[in-house]
């Protein structure tokens, strides 16, 4: 991995799922309403028997996102859903305004680009070595008639990250406060309090956190960016730290990372200008 360039992990919300976009799949930008999804509408339970009205939502004239549509500010309209068959049975809700439609994004859905690159992770040192695998997906079975060989496509492809923490001295950011002690260790001090162990920790929370859940969607993904391309996706395994007799103010650590969706960002040194989805919450 380059030097150049740092390293970052960064926090996504979660893509539309593929059935999602199958139902969605005749819909533009200009049928969505602009500031509301789902979570806006007031569901009601004191609706009409066989209606498709199911609730209300509160708009005024900036969620409209076309200009020749009037509103008063702060009308209020009736939620309707309707049932759309496209591989598979789904709901999707909306509102009327001048006799068209407009329909509710899903609350996990945020389709605003965001210029801005906010990580939630910044590797110390960068990786040492950043490998990814790609593969087919391919069927072969044995038949008395010879072999049968189904091609799939392909597999996902999976990224294996290996490094070292750097060197775990004095928390760095102690050392630089006015009478602060020096950035290396005294004798008998842990090498925990070093700013390089400590970041090393929080690279291995993010893993713990990362679909912690059994059987639950999370509602955000992980992404990383590598030269001219970003990842985007979900850890599967972390080994580490490695201690060496021989370097003992140096760990190593890995991680293997599967993708599920891989974006060709462009630009120079990897750096992209924007990305559907950036989650700008960081944590601490």
């Amino acid at each position: 991995m380059s030097q150049r360039v740092s390293m970052k992990l960064y926090r996504f919300q979660s893509l539309p799922t593929l059935t999602e976009s199958l139902v969605n799949v005749n819909l533009s930008s200009w049928d969505y309403l602009q500031n509301k999804n789902e979570s806006n509408i007031v569901f009601s339970l004191a609706t009409a028997a066989g209606s498709n009205v199911v609730g209300y939502v509160n708009l005024d004239r900036s969620d409209i996102p076309l200009d020749n549509i009037t509103l008063n500010t702060g009308r209020t309209f009736a939620v309707k859903k309707e049932t759309v068959e496209n591989r598979g049975t789904s709901i999707r809700y909306y509102v009327e305004v001048a006799s068209k439609k407009f329909y509710f994004k899903k609350s996990q859905d945020n389709t605003d680009v965001s210029n801005s690159e906010v990580s939630i992770f910044e590797f110390y040192v960068n990786p040492q070595r950043v490998k990814p695998v790609y593969n087919k997906l391919i069927t072969e079975r044995r038949t008395r008639g010879g072999w049968e060989i189904q091609h799939w496509g392909n597999a996902l492809t999976e990224i294996s990250v290996s490094g070292q923490t750097g060197g775990l001295h004095r928390d760095i950011t102690r050392s630089k406060k006015p009478g602060g002690l020096g950035e290396t260790l005294l004798p008998g001090e842990s090498i925990t309090e070093s700013t390089a162990w400590k970041k090393l920790n929080q690279l291995r929370q993010y893993y713990e956190l990362d679909r912690s859940l059994a059987n639950k969607n999370s509602n955000y993904k992980l992404g990383f960016n590598f030269y001219d391309r970003f990842y985007i996706g979900y850890f599967t395994s972390f080994e580490g730290p490695e201690a060496d007799a021989n370097s003992p103010y140096l760990m190593n650590y890995s991680f293997n990372f599967k993708v599920e969706q891989e974006i060709n960002i462009g630009g120079a040194d990897g750096q992209f200008g924007s990305i559907l989805n950036v989650d700008t919450e960081q944590q601490s």
